[in-house]
């Protein structure tokens, strides 16, 4: 079962056990969205102007793994970047507590927003929701307005 996420410009679909958390934040971004599956990994969308340096959210985006988790490595993304609109991103790979961890980062360019979003989960759950996180992105991006 799913249920569905709607504001202003933004809607998505998302498994209905998920946790949803928002925030409606001023400058810089205006407004983030995050998602919790009952396991602890967990979907995050930042909602940025469409003015912003998409390369610089993504350089941010990876500098905030790195102060944050020791070891880590960065690949070039692995899922499908989105056809319609610019997309960047990097998938990284790093321990916390013992657990290997797989994240996520892709940078969408829309008309109306710079969209940051970051799938991150214990690696064996990452690979069991995958498909889960491609198919929120993907009703966002549907969506989009």
């Amino acid at each position: 079962m799913t249920t569905t996420f709607k504001r202003e410009h933004i809607e998505f679909i998302y498994p209905e056990t998920w946790q949803l958390t928002e925030t409606v934040e001023e400058a810089p971004f205006s407004g983030e969205v995050s998602l919790e599956t009952p396991d602890g990994g967990f979907w995050t969308l930042l909602i940025f102007p469409p003015d912003v340096d998409a390369n610089e959210l993504l350089e941010n985006a990876k500098q905030g793994l790195v102060d944050q988790y020791e070891d880590i490595e960065f690949q070039a993304p692995t899922g499908p970047l989105d056809e319609i609109y610019e997309c960047i991103g990097a998938d990284a790979f790093f321990y916390c507590l013992d657990f290997l961890v797989t994240a996520n980062l892709s940078v969408i360019s829309t008309p109306r927003h710079v969209l940051v979003i970051c799938c991150q989960a214990e690696s064996r759950e990452f690979d069991e929701k995958r498909e889960v996180f491609a198919a929120i992105t993907t009703s966002l991006l549907k969506n989009i307005a």
